[in-house]
């Protein structure tokens, strides 16, 4: 079993569900959600996920893509398609500082179940 596989049978998956069908809803509704996912690990990690219209020089674009930040304590910014399959090794070089693998297990985890409840598998 891999280490991100032992990592993830750690994890409250219940809660990080519960997180990610909250944001898909305010999704819908606002185009923009927000959770604190605490997935029994004593961390919370706060999830910012928006898919709202972006001005640019050609003026106002509705975007593709959404915008994944992880709170500023733990990582960065980034696009991300929506799509299912996200590898928790790509989720800790992207969205944490420090390449740390129980975070990216967690956001790889959150992103996936959150593609699934859009409807956006790959």
């Amino acid at each position: 079993m891999s280490a991100a596989s032992e990592i993830e049978l750690r994890l409250d998956r219940p809660h990080i569900v519960a997180a990610a069908t909250w944001v898909a809803e305010c999704i819908r509704l606002r185009g923009a959600g927000a959770a604190d996912v605490t997935p029994g690990d004593a961390t919370r990690y706060r999830f910012l996920v928006s898919r709202l219209p972006v001005w640019t020089a050609s003026g106002c674009n509705e975007p593709r893509e959404y915008t994944v930040v992880l709170a500023c304590a733990f990582g960065e910014a980034y696009l991300w398609a929506g799509h299912g399959g996200m590898d928790p090794g790509y989720c800790a070089a992207k969205w944490t500082r420090d390449g740390l693998l129980w975070t990216g297990v967690v956001v790889a985890v959150f992103l996936n179940a959150l593609a699934e409840i859009l409807g956006e598998q790959p």
